[in-house]
């Protein structure tokens, strides 16, 4: 959650209205004073499956991360997106254009006020729209291999 103390105070209010678990994934290279708040739920030592398997298991996903958001996504959780604090804005942007791709831009949460459901035919049409990108993508890939 980058630098923002304020991200780190929404997602433990936000688990706590809910009482739903909190599974922080801290970055080692993120502000350690702001982490205080989350170290009680920190796990240190995450690998790519226990990652996507907290993801899997969750309520609701809480994240400034571009690969938490697609794997959110791909496992039809309900999520919200915080705005990264970075001096490298693509961060965001990759994100945000994803989020557009598939339909899902209510999920984008700049201010840390919106967290919600997302229903069973909006997924329906987000799958849609993946499945769309696919095809376009390997139409492209097979349209550049044979040059």
């Amino acid at each position: 959650m980058g630098n923002n103390f304020a991200h780190r105070e929404f997602t433990v209010q936000y688990a706590n209205d809910k009482k739903l678990d909190i599974h922080a994934i801290i970055n080692v290279g993120s502000d350690f004073e702001k982490d205080k708040i989350l170290e009680k739920f920190a796990d240190w030592e995450v690998d790519p499956w226990k990652f996507v398997s907290y993801i899997n298991d969750a309520d609701m996903v809480i994240t400034d991360s571009f690969h938490a958001t697609v794997i959110s996504v791909l496992l039809h959780k309900n999520f919200a997106v915080l705005e990264k604090d970075s001096s490298r804005p693509e961060q965001n942007n990759r994100i945000k254009e994803f989020l557009a791709l598939v339909g899902l831009e209510e999920c984008w949460c700049p201010e840390n006020n919106q967290a919600k459901n997302i229903s069973e035919d909006k997924w329906l049409e987000v799958d849609k729209k993946l499945y769309r990108s696919r095809e376009e993508s390997l139409r492209w890939l097979m349209e550049a291999i044979k040059c």
